[in-house]
């Protein structure tokens, strides 16, 4: 319960946001993410600075959330290498893009992460640096296990606490300006910050993203404009460069937010008795309704909202559809909140004698089609002396 200590007035607005519970690790993340930025100068001497308000976290990693540009310049950060345990893969490469020459890559450079949590060296895996390779007891994993491993070998920065400092190998003149952005709440952001040699004209991303917003790239340090520099396969998670690149040019990819949250969806497989398949996205609104009774002999409809029907395509013989209690009705004219030049139980489905008023119609026409093809795979088996065919069994892919 709120209380106020004095009445607000009259018609005020009164706002009232719940974050949800949290606790001090951030297992139990809050809906509230905040952008964090913050400006430093260098001095020409030092190279660590103290962020305001950042906290580090035990869950996830710090540096995948963490920003450093360099007179608008992005500052290389660690590269990492994600995979989910199918119980074999224990056993995992690092180091091969960008290539990293063996003995390159120390105990320190690594760090490994088994669903956010951070892992102890030796402990809970080992690192052989004559070829690359992480391991990890088979007996600390579980089948579903996400293992996320950190290579910070080409980063141009670390943090610890809450004090960012910047390689000695990154060049830095006195007065340069030094912008660091940052993300509260970043285990819920789910940050993946990748590095790739240049020279290719796609890459594979970690993981599939929701959509070409999710993803940042940035070539030699300077961000690309998506739909322009780039695009992105959705199905596929690959990302194409429209910018040449060569093998000497670094390619930065951060990828966040790869959990969204989303509303319930539902679709239907209808069968017609000529035996072909629709899918259709069932969207059952609830404010649609039929505004009078329909009977079987009625040549129009009435609905409540209009607006909310697909308008027919007469010059295409593409008609309106909807299911009104079971029934396909199609109609090749609407006009406002009326339904006309009507064709009752199509495809098979049943005339129903009276569809009462504030009946539910559910709009099923050519714009709720989900884009799904479907095809068959047919096996022939000769027998022994060949005279005839054994059809094998269909299947639906």
């Amino acid at each position: 319960m709120i209380q106020f200590g004095r009445n607000p007035s009259r018609n005020s607005v009164i706002k009232i946001i719940s974050l949800g519970p949290t606790d001090e690790n951030q297992k139990i993340p809050s809906d509230l993410v905040r952008v964090n930025t913050q400006t430093l100068t260098f001095d020409g001497i030092t190279r660590t600075f103290e962020l305001d308000r950042f906290v580090n976290l035990a869950d996830s990693s710090a540096i995948s959330a963490i920003l450093v540009n360099v007179n608008d310049g992005q500052l290389t950060n660690v590269d990492t290498i994600i995979q989910t345990y199918d119980g074999d893969n224990n056993v995992i490469p690092v180091g091969v893009d960008p290539a990293e020459t063996i003995d390159a890559i120390t105990t320190a450079n690594v760090r490994v992460y088994i669903n956010d949590v951070l892992q102890k060296f030796i402990v809970d895996y080992t690192f052989d640096n004559t070829q690359n390779i992480v391991i990890l007891p088979k007996d600390k994993l579980s089948l579903g296990d996400i293992i996320k491993i950190e290579v910070n070998v080409r980063s141009g920065y670390t943090i610890s606490d809450n004090l960012l400092t910047i390689s000695s190998e990154v060049a830095l003149q006195t007065g340069d300006v030094i912008e660091v952005t940052w993300f509260s709440s970043y285990p819920s952001m789910d940050i993946i910050s990748d590095q790739y040699q240049g020279g290719k004209v796609n890459y594979r991303l970690t993981r599939v993203p929701l959509s070409v917003d999710y993803v940042w790239i940035y070539l030699n340090g300077v961000r690309l404009t998506k739909d322009k520099d780039f695009s992105i396969s959705p199905q596929s998670g690959i990302v194409y460069l429209t910018a040449q690149t060569s093998e000497s040019d670094e390619i930065k990819i951060v990828q966040f937010a790869n959990n969204a949250q989303q509303g319930t969806a539902a679709y239907e497989i209808f069968k017609d008795m000529l035996n072909n398949y629709y899918y259709k996205r069932y969207a059952k609104n609830k404010n649609l309704r039929l505004s009078r009774e329909l009977r079987y002999f009625d040549t129009t409809i009435e609905v409540t909202d209009g607006s909310l029907l697909s308008t027919p395509q007469p010059s295409k013989n593409v008609p309106g559809v909807i299911y009104i209690n079971k029934e396909r009705i199609e109609y090749m004219a609407k006009t406002g909140n009326t339904l006309s030049q009507l064709r009752r139980g199509s495809l098979g489905t049943a005339v129903t004698e009276l569809h009462e008023i504030d009946s539910i119609v559910v709009d099923v026409g050519s714009t709720e089609t989900l884009p799904y093809a479907e095809s068959q795979e047919r096996i022939d088996f000769p027998n022994n002396d060949g005279s005839s065919l054994e059809i094998g069994p269909l299947d639906f892919i």
